[in-house]
């Protein structure tokens, strides 16, 4: 499974790094630490724990129209179109990379017929920011062969080191482990999810994902072993559940 849930919060001195990136803070610190930990649980598709934070964030301090941006993407019906006005509402005074982030929900992140738009968007806020949560999207939305995604993914991997956006570079080893193993290179492959595992070793996408490529490589009782430590630690998790039982019930047949 793509992601990696990531760990720790930005330090000043890594907010002084970005340059035009969407504002995820305001006035409140018990809201920003959940606004932060929403981010983090979305860029990581933990969308349940993504929705608990960012709900909780707005609750504190509604003004905080990145966090509706992300429950707006999260949501349907009329609570999507809540979100989505609260964000509009809110984003009015910001700069244009935070206004082109709540642009985006004015398409269907769910409609394939839309992802040309929202690939420009992504484009346009990576053009003018060097925010890695953004070039982590851009490179999502990107076109081009396995070689060129690695390119640009080794590309935020080096400034993420650099700068220790470790909550980033997680996802980032996380999708580059997976294309490398499409083109062949388990080995490879391999390695870059083990790399988000030391990153963060408790996260669930990390050992979700470790536990694929232990599939992946033939080795189902290790697989095994690994969705157990996954249920230890997110006893809800549905995915994790059911490839286990499958796993388990291929044992005994």
């Amino acid at each position: 499974m793509l992601g990696c849930q990531p760990s720790e919060d930005r330090t000043p001195e890594q907010e002084s790094v970005i340059v035009n990136g969407i504002r995820w803070v305001g006035n409140s610190e018990a809201a920003n630490i959940m606004a932060k930990n929403g981010l983090n649980r979305y860029i990581t598709y933990e969308n349940s724990h993504a929705f608990i934070m960012s709900e909780g964030a707005v609750n504190v301090d509604s003004s905080l129209f990145a966090s509706h941006t992300i429950l707006a993407f999260l949501s349907t019906g009329d609570r999507k179109e809540h979100h989505k006005r609260m964000a509009e509402r809110f984003v009015e005074n910001e700069n244009e990379t935070s206004k082109l982030f709540v642009s985006l929900l004015n398409f269907d992140e769910k409609n394939d017929s839309s992802r040309a738009e929202r690939r420009n968007i992504w484009t346009k806020m990576h053009e003018s920011s060097n925010d890695p949560f953004i070039h982590y999207m851009y490179i999502r939305f990107m076109e081009g062969d396995h070689s060129k995604l690695v390119l640009e993914l080794d590309k935020l991997i080096a400034f993420c080191e650099e700068s220790q956006f470790d909550y980033v570079n997680t996802a980032a080893n996380n999708m580059k482990g997976y294309i490398l193993k499409r083109t062949g290179d388990l080995q490879a492959g391999t390695t870059s999810i083990k790399k988000c595992l030391e990153l963060h070793p408790d996260g669930y996408n990390p050992l979700d994902s470790r536990a694929e490529f232990y599939l992946y490589a033939g080795d189902t009782a290790n697989a095994i072993k690994t969705y157990h430590k996954v249920l230890e630690k997110y006893p809800y998790a549905s995915y994790a559940t059911d490839q286990l039982a499958n796993l388990e019930l291929e044992l005994l047949q």
